[in-house]
């Protein structure tokens, strides 16, 4: 038996099928949003705090940090993580201010178009 989930996603799958492109672009975007929403809830992860001790260590040197730190000893999958999480913050805002400033520009082009065609002889 088939759930109405599985029936309903069915044709997204057979479009997404023979586009590995978008496969592969699907897999980036859920690991950039796994990460920004997985790391900062991690404990000891710090994106400001330094380590003068831990400083400049290569990727995987050090399991508590597992990209490794840069000249200052912050560790840097902590700040990628904050860094990714203000962009999607920031692309979020964006994408709304726009959907509103082309809705009202939309709105008034229709308007204004409506009222001079009511108001002209031709």
């Amino acid at each position: 038996m088939t759930t109405s989930l599985t029936l309903a996603t069915a044709p997204v799958v057979r479009r997404w099928r023979p586009r590995p492109g978008a496969i592969v672009g699907a897999l980036m975007l859920g690991t950039v949003l796994l990460l920004t929403a997985i790391v900062p809830l991690l404990p000891g992860f710090d994106p400001m705090g330094q380590d003068l001790r831990a400083a400049l260590l290569p990727p995987f040197a050090d399991p508590a940090h597992p990209l490794g730190t840069d000249a200052l000893g912050r560790d840097l999958l902590s700040r990628l993580a904050l860094a990714s999480a203000v962009t999607l913050g920031m692309t979020v805002l964006i994408v709304i201010m726009n959907a509103v400033l082309g809705s009202l520009v939309g709105i008034l082009a229709g308007t204004t178009v409506a009222a001079s065609r009511r108001s002209s002889p031709w």
